[in-house]
């Protein structure tokens, strides 16, 4: 009103254009664009398995991690997303096997209402930090234009560095499949001794 008073009508609407802007940036800022997060032995797939596959994924739960996603996401909000990707990949270092060392990444996206184009960048970067780190990166309920930002951004991202379901149950589908045939390559050659054999 008072810039109203003392200027034009223009001059007032763009700076109360931006004052709005700044009190969005500010209250979004504050707020962690990451909703929950859970590891494989939490959330399980609706996968009927039986009991000793069960309790392997029980077990090796902790090789994967679920970072669910939810508000509009801008580069502001989203770089809390990289800074727990950072400190995984921190504690990874000195984590054994079994012991929580992440393989899988898997970012759900159910929750959110949109990424603007920075937040592209960050998540980009984030998928590539994974891939160098032999970390896998699975996306889930990725729509259609949040699909089409990624790939604008780095056309080989699905092809090279990361991957993306549908749904999150069929992320989380993938991922366990993975770790179960994993497990079993490592029981083979845990059975070549013959004390291994009897013990098992």
């Amino acid at each position: 009103v008072i810039i109203t008073a003392l200027s034009d009508l223009t001059v007032s609407v763009l700076v109360g254009f931006i004052i709005a802007l700044i009190i969005f940036v500010y209250k979004y800022g504050k707020k962690s664009a990451i909703k929950a997060i859970f590891t494989g032995a939490e959330y399980q797939s609706c996968v009927v398995r039986n009991h000793r596959d069960q309790l392997r994924l029980q077990h090796l739960g902790k090789l994967s991690i679920i970072v669910q996603l939810h508000r509009y996401l801008f580069f502001g909000s989203v770089v809390g997303v990289k800074d727990l990707v950072d400190s995984i990949l921190r504690a990874r270092e000195e984590k054994h096997a079994l012991d929580g060392k992440i393989k899988y990444l898997i970012i759900d996206f159910e929750h959110t209402d949109g990424i603007d184009p920075t937040c592209s960048e960050v998540l980009v970067e984030i998928v590539k930090a994974c891939h160098h780190e032999n970390i896998v990166a699975v996306f889930t309920h990725l729509g259609e234009k949040c699909h089409r930002k990624l790939q604008h951004v780095d056309p080989k991202l699905f092809n090279e560095y990361g991957m993306h379901f549908s749904t999150q149950d069929e992320g989380v589908e993938y991922v366990e499949e993975a770790i179960l045939l994993w497990a079993a390559q490592v029981r083979k050659r845990w059975l070549i001794f013959d004390s291994l054999k009897r013990l098992h």
